[in-house]
């Protein structure tokens, strides 16, 4: 009827919400019915809404073999392609789990990054994307557009793993659109041409976390650059990454012009020289900095300690494993929660 196809237009206007709440969860079926399956099932019968031509629609039983066989791939249909962005909205990307198949190459569907609007139309444009009724297209870059209006202002916390490079140089855009105060990245390659810059322009971002992504010298180099009197930045820990003393010297050579209060950079390959080089170039805004985990001396770490405490007495500097039972270096007041090692919903398979 008229009524039901008026509630379904008005339903549809905000079907990105079911995606994108962080209330919820999103399960993918990726995996196309089995053959086999399919021909047991040739002579049953279906309820289906079933168009006539020229004639409304209704639901109908019709035998299985006069229905039109969809075999587009999962990640070639436009509306699953929407709904995973909206999922990839939410503020974390524990946002769901593929069922039924682990064949997807790296499961990457799950990790998405989300969307500036006009990419996401580039994306649903593309000649290999298919949609059951081309109409759809419209819709879809409609409620994109809201659910991604909404949550931009709303997000001020992010924690993201395992995105893919193309999805990091997305993200990096993305985020210029974002109330971000709080961002992190784990286990992700960020050697993207201008990411640290592009993070550096997101004015409302004061603490950024970036453990595990293969971050070394050149991108401590592209950090360093980013770290200007403009760079909004308070806290920047680059922990467990690739940085030797080459990075750590790039790193100092700019800290001074930075408001930086938290530097982290335990469990890096910074040896003495690199440490000398930090702590030499302490600012005036910086109140902590973790250099454990590293390669340096124990001789060295003792003459930093020891000079540290005589220019600037209430600095904290974290260099020895001894010292963390008497100061631990943390992460901010909003740390992001943990990752699971196994999915928090049953019957879901975990991701790499």
């Amino acid at each position: 009827t008229k009524h039901q196809a008026e509630s379904f237009r008005l339903a549809m206007t905000g079907m990105h919400t079911l995606y994108s709440h962080e209330w919820t969860y999103t399960f993918c079926v990726p995996q196309l019915t089995p053959q086999e399956d399919k021909n047991r099932q040739q002579d049953a019968t279906v309820e289906v809404f079933w168009e006539a031509d020229g004639l409304d629609g209704s639901l109908q039983e019709k035998p299985v073999s006069q229905l039109t066989e969809n075999v587009t791939p999962y990640d070639k249909r436009g509306w699953c392609l929407a709904e995973v962005q909206w999922s990839s909205m939410r503020d974390s990307n524990e946002f769901g789990a593929l069922l039924g198949t682990t064949d997807l190459p790296g499961q990457e569907i799950l990790y998405r990054a989300p969307m500036l609007p006009a990419t996401f139309r580039r994306e649903l444009s593309k000649s290999d994307v298919r949609f059951t009724h081309r109409a759809d297209f419209g819709p879809l870059i409609r409620s994109h557009r809201s659910a991604f209006e909404e949550k931009s202002k709303q997000c001020a916390v992010l924690t993201l793993h395992h995105l893919p490079a193309e999805q990091v140089d997305i993200l990096a855009d993305t985020l210029q659109s974002y109330n971000l105060g709080f961002f992190r990245l784990s286990h992700s390659t960020t050697n993207i041409p201008g990411f640290a810059l592009r993070l550096s322009w997101v004015s409302t971002l004061s603490d950024v976390v970036l453990p595990d992504c293969g971050i070394g010298d050149l991108e401590a180099k592209d950090f360093a650059n980013a770290l200007t009197s403009s760079c909004p930045w308070r806290w920047l820990d680059l922990r467990k990454n690739r940085i030797s003393n080459q990075g750590a010297e790039d790193l100092a050579s700019e800290l001074p012009n930075s408001g930086l209060e938290h530097l982290g950079l335990q469990g890096n390959q910074i040896g003495d020289s690199g440490a000398r080089a930090l702590v030499a170039a302490w600012s005036d805004t910086l109140l902590e900095m973790d250099l454990k985990d590293n390669l340096i001396t124990e001789a060295a770490a003792d003459a930093l300690l020891a000079s540290l405490q005589e220019a600037k007495p209430t600095a904290r500097l974290h260099v020895k494993d001894a010292e963390a039972s008497l100061s631990v270096a943390a992460e901010p007041d909003h740390p992001p929660p943990a990752e699971p090692d196994q999915p928090s919903l049953p019957g879901s398979l975990p991701c790499p």
